[in-house]
């Protein structure tokens, strides 16, 4: 970190901006959700933000098909058959900044065009203020995005989401938590003199000079 504390709203304006395009310039063939989630609760520790993986079934559809949409996890209270939620209600994973009741989802637009569902075009990162009801695991946070509802249900999370390659190995995160952390680094000021020492000094078509 570099300079003074930046405050959590430019680090998360700065995710928002970037941190999915990151994401995608280093494509890997391994879970997204939990990938994802890994870089946004490194790139806030490093700034000093508690943040941890939280476990949901996630639903998603439009305003007025309530009934119908895309379900991240199992549905009507079942379990997924296979894969690393096997035997596990849930099926997506976000990240929850603990004490600011902050929910982010950066890997929703997996639902976008993509997936083949041309009806939903969701902006990723998601990031929201949750209930604390819902940060403790306790109860649903539920949304309405432009035109298309959401709502998260906090569910008991597999051991095998945290030893995959996705979560643990930092070949394949550390290059895009690097990549964000630069980006937020440069929305942190410098002095003036460090400006026209780096800058004006170097630019003959810089008039800029300090008393």
């Amino acid at each position: 970190m570099k300079g003074k504390p930046l405050p959590l709203e430019v680090i998360l304006s700065v995710f928002a901006r970037v941190g999915r395009d990151e994401m995608l310039r280093h494509p890997c063939d391994i879970e997204t959700c939990i990938l994802s989630t890994r870089v946004a609760v490194e790139v806030l520790g490093r700034y000093g933000f508690k943040a941890r993986a939280l476990s949901v079934r996630t639903h998603i559809g439009l305003s007025h098909m309530q009934r119908y949409g895309i379900m991240f996890g199992g549905t009507n209270g079942g379990k997924q058959r296979r894969g690393l939620w096997k035997g596990f209600a849930a099926g997506h994973l976000i990240a929850v900044i603990l004490d600011k009741h902050i929910l982010i989802d950066a890997s929703i637009d997996q639902v976008n065009g993509s997936t083949g569902y041309g009806m939903y075009c969701l902006p990723s990162p998601f990031i929201a203020h949750a209930p604390a009801e819902f940060i403790a695991g306790r109860a649903p946070a539920c949304f309405f995005i432009d035109g298309h509802n959401l709502r998260c249900e906090p569910d008991p999370m597999p051991k095998a989401v945290l030893q995959s390659a996705a979560w643990s190995s930092t070949k394949h995160w550390l290059p895009i938590v690097n990549a964000i952390c630069r980006q937020v680094d440069y929305a942190n000021s410098v002095s003036a003199n460090e400006y026209h020492k780096a800058v004006c000094r170097k630019s003959p078509y810089n008039p800029i000079t300090l008393s």
